[in-house]
């Protein structure tokens, strides 16, 4: 039984869950050189790049204290690191909700803020790989 469902009379109910994909991420004009290059990892005046995005990061309230928010986190990296070890890649980013609790809770687990997308209103955080 996967450590992040519970069967219950034969019902499996989710108690936590998270999107991953590969996704371009536009770097605006504010981010500075050294940034872009980090995350590009050969030029500095790329205006995009591809990374590792993790969305809606959550879990079931019916269960809240059964799994912490740096628990899935953490399940979400790991099976990005065996990606990462299997076909490369630079670095995964979030975006969330421009709330200091929850930028807080990234900056906690490694993520540094890179700018707030202009389009959406979500502020995307990223975190190296390797």
């Amino acid at each position: 039984m996967d450590k992040y469902a519970l069967e219950n009379n034969n019902e499996i109910e989710i108690i936590a869950y998270f999107a991953l994909t590969v996704k371009p991420l536009y770097i605006g004009e504010n981010v500075s050189n050294s940034v872009r290059k980090r995350l590009d990892g050969l030029f500095k005046n790329t205006e995009n790049v591809a990374g590792y995005l993790i969305g809606q990061l959550g879990k079931n309230d019916v269960y809240k204290d059964r799994i912490s928010g740096n628990e899935i986190l953490g399940y979400a990296i790991s099976l990005i690191i065996e990606a990462f070890n299997l076909v490369g890649g630079r670095f995964v980013f979030v975006e969330c909700e421009d709330c200091q609790k929850l930028i807080s809770f990234y900056e906690k687990n490694n993520f540094k803020v890179l700018q707030k997308d202009s389009e959406t209103g979500l502020v995307q955080l990223f975190r190296i790989l390797g």
